[in-house]
């Protein structure tokens, strides 16, 4: 894409004449002049990225945010459990079919799934960060307690994490459980 767009645009300065045998000087300015705008492009992409990078450097930090969650889990508290979501937060849980994007559907939500006792085990794991953003996805199991009998719900998650208030929040968590039996 980057590359027909500056093959589109008009990018031809004559600083002096410079014909060649065969006509060809032109072409070299053209391609030199769209070379120098690539290269500044990437350059300020990779530097970009580099400085927003050192923020999510350390993947095992964003691994644990999932243990911290399940630990507020196992409290039993929903209020413990909804404080690891950003104020703007947006929950799309396992157990319902309703949307909770604030606090307090977040609590409300919880204190049903708590029900069932839930206890996470990380499957697969995916991490990738984007500065202050990061993303942990993947596929978990929850052993839960359904009518009195132990069972196990396995789902695909999505958890992205941006920073707010000097520490990671949830600001999408994303839960289905797996449309086929899992072997």
């Amino acid at each position: 894409m980057i590359r027909k767009l500056l093959y589109t645009l008009p990018i031809e300065v004559r600083i002096a004449p410079l014909e060649k045998p065969g006509g060809k000087g032109e072409d070299v300015m053209t391609i030199s002049l769209r070379a120098v705008v690539l290269t500044a492009f990437f350059a300020i992409f990779s530097f970009t990225a580099a400085a927003t990078a050192g923020e999510c450097a350390n993947k095992s930090e964003i691994s644990a945010l999932f243990n911290q969650w399940n630990a507020a889990l196992q409290t039993g508290n929903a209020e413990a459990v909804a404080n690891l979501y950003a104020k703007d937060g947006v929950l799309l849980p396992t157990v319902s079919n309703q949307v909770r994007a604030d606090h307090a559907a977040i609590v409300k939500y919880f204190r049903h799934f708590l029900e069932l006792k839930p206890k996470g085990t990380l499957n697969e794991v995916h991490i990738t960060c984007f500065g202050s953003v990061a993303i942990n996805q993947g596929i978990y199991t929850f052993d839960v307690v359904r009518d009195g009998k132990p069972g196990k719900v396995q789902a695909r998650y999505s958890f992205a994490y941006a920073k707010e208030d000097g520490g990671w929040k949830i600001v999408s968590h994303h839960s289905s459980e797996m449309p086929e039996p899992v072997k």
